[in-house]
């Protein structure tokens, strides 16, 4: 049986949405923003969805941080 925590390339939705739901402290969720900079391709897709609940958990002092992100998102512009 497959691992339903990963696909042929990377994780799947339900491992980042796992990973957000844990993310307690600042760090945390500083730490994720930095993770889903360096996603790209098919593991990028999967973890979109996550990216709404990390929003809603980022405290005022990470927002900036978060904003990047969505814009390198929307853009196209991660890891170039």
């Amino acid at each position: 049986m497959d691992d339903p925590s990963s696909s042929e390339n990377g994780h799947c939705r339900s491992y980042f949405i796992e990973l957000v739901d844990k993310a307690q402290s600042n760090d945390d969720i500083a730490d994720l923003i930095t993770l889903f900079e360096t996603l790209n391709g098919e593991e990028l897709e999967n973890a979109l969805p996550s990216l709404c609940f990390l929003a809603e958990k980022c405290p005022s002092c990470l927002r900036e941080n978060m904003l990047d992100l969505a814009h390198c998102i929307l853009t196209g512009t991660m890891n170039s």
